[in-house]
Order: structure tokens, then sequence, then C-alpha cells
């Protein structure tokens, strides 16, 4: 049976921690982790040709979640928690790939609309 870890991530609290500052090392972890999936995105976007490149790390992350999804069907005991940690982790820097996706995609269409109205 699949067992869906992002139910099991709002069942801990895993994501009340981007506005509760109850435990600042794991709200700063988290926000780190969007900021490092932003960073990463913003330089596959800017310095890489190929469309692959680009969004090679959504597709790392979607990798990861998918792999991870499947392991929880046979990992027991407490490696289900780390698997359950670093998934929080990956699904926060693919936050910030998105993030990021979308504002670059943003900036370019306006762009665009800027140079073709000149």
């Amino acid at each position: 049976m699949l067992e869906l870890i992002f139910l099991e991530l709002i069942e801990f609290g895993f994501f009340e921690a981007f506005c509760n500052w109850s435990n600042p090392t794991l709200t700063l972890l988290i926000y780190l982790c969007v900021l490092i999936g932003a960073v990463v995105q913003y330089l596959l976007l800017k310095k890489c040709q190929k469309r692959v490149f680009r969004f090679g790390l959504i597709g790392l992350c979607a990798i990861y979640i998918l792999v991870s999804e499947y392991a929880m069907n046979f990992i027991t005991g407490w490696d289900r928690f780390g698997i359950i940690v670093l998934y929080g982790f990956v699904i926060c820097i693919l936050l910030g790939t998105v993030i990021m996706t979308i504002i670059q995609w943003i900036k370019n269409r306006k762009q665009n609309k800027n140079s073709a109205n000149n």
C-alpha cells in the first residue's frame, strides 16, 4: 500500500516551521533549503543553454520523491524517520526551484514584451 510521506510531514508539523519560530534551527534549515534550491535553479537557468540541464534540479527532486515513496513500503524503524526528514528538505528545495523558475519566466516575458514594444 502506498503511503504518502507528504501527509506524514503535515501530521508531524514540518511545514508549520515556515511561520512558527518556536524551533529556530528547523525554521532556518527549511528557509536555507528553499534558498539553496532558488540559487541553484537561478544559476542553472542563467548558465545552461540546454533545456534538460535547466530543469535538472527539479528532475532530481522528483526522482528522490518517487524513490522515497517506493522505499517507504520496505523500510522500517528509525530509518523511516531519516527518509521523512530528507523528504521534507527535498520538498523545500523543490519549492525554491519552482519559485525561481516562475520568477525567471515572468522576468523573461516582461523583457520580451518590452523588446517587442521598442
